[in-house]
């Protein structure tokens, strides 16, 4: 038998309107298949019927989730229930400062109560798979695309061919070539030294390492 949802402790919930429930659809399945615990309230239907949605909403952006995907529309601003939900996710962010809410902008909305200082991620600028990486990343989680490529990078690097290196593009064999398994990404042992760019460099037959913040510099 199942978990109760009252039980349930989310790694992300999905705050959104009607309007956008095709989207959030889309994003909350992704998310699923991906093994993530998110709540998209159409997961939970036998779970919820009967409930105090009044309560058990407020109760999961208040305390139940880790994150809070917040697609930020104009009806998104109009609506009742998210009017609702978003006193919840601000008092939860009045408590634990900010970090919680991961706005995504579906339109040109300002959104009352979060301040203009906060990093959204406008969802016209951005691919669909780019926004579920970034989605990924924050949870600490690699999309199968991340993991697939790793793995080819891994192998290329492990069956001695010739790499280029990402900054200055000079082809080096096995022993002079660095590998981040973070961003995949190859770096000759001239660039790690001169740059920094692998943390913990001790000399060039280290083959495996990690740039800093997965980027050079």
């Amino acid at each position: 038998m199942g978990k109760k949802i009252k039980d349930i402790r989310f790694d992300i919930a999905i705050s959104f309107s009607g309007n956008e429930r095709d989207f959030a659809r889309k994003i909350a399945s992704r998310l699923d298949d991906n093994n993530i615990n998110v709540f998209f309230d159409e997961f939970y239907k036998a779970e919820l019927w009967g409930e105090d949605l009044y309560e058990e909403l407020g109760e999961i952006y208040m305390h139940r989730s880790k994150y809070c995907l917040m697609l930020v529309s104009e009806s998104y601003k109009d609506k009742k229930w998210t009017q609702h939900e978003r006193r919840s996710i601000h008092a939860r962010t009045l408590l634990e400062g900010p970090g919680y809410v991961l706005p995504v902008l579906i339109d040109d909305t300002v959104l009352p109560g979060l301040p203009d200082t906060i990093n959204y991620i406008d969802s016209r600028n951005i691919l669909f798979t780019e926004l579920i990486d970034i989605i990924l990343s924050k949870l600490g989680i690699d999309s199968e695309e991340q993991v697939r490529r790793k793995i080819e990078n891994a192998k290329i690097f492990q069956g001695g061919r010739r790499a280029n290196c990402s900054v200055c593009g000079m082809g080096y064999s096995d022993e002079n070539i660095w590998y981040c398994s973070d961003c995949p990404s190859y770096y000759c042992y001239r660039c790690v030294e001169g740059l920094g760019i692998i943390e913990g460099a001790v000399d060039n037959k280290r083959k495996y390492g990690r740039c800093r913040d997965g980027r050079v510099g």
